[in-house]
């Protein structure tokens, strides 16, 4: 059975990582703050993340959304990707 993942934020290094484990086989899910979720609308209607570089392809998410506890819950992991500045 495929681990989930709830990763917390919706900068570039939690696009990033869940582009990643996406591509590893792992479920991801991505938590954003309402004051910022309307940034992520494309990838809020599409779910695919588009990768160049290193990573290199599209990559699936199950879910983002503005409700952590949507995000986590039976998470089996939750990564927090976040500026310092965030973390209060």
């Amino acid at each position: 059975m495929k681990k989930t993942i709830a990763i917390l934020g919706g900068g570039n290094g939690a696009h990033t990582m869940a582009a990643d484990l996406s591509q590893r086989g792992y479920r991801v899910r991505m938590y954003e703050d309402s004051a910022f979720i309307g940034k992520l609308a494309v990838l809020r209607e599409t779910l695919t993340i588009r990768c160049s570089g290193l990573l290199t392809g599209s990559a699936k998410i199950d879910l983002l959304t503005d409700d952590m506890a949507q995000a986590i819950d039976g998470a089996d992991y939750i990564a927090v990707v976040t500026p310092s500045t965030a973390h209060v």
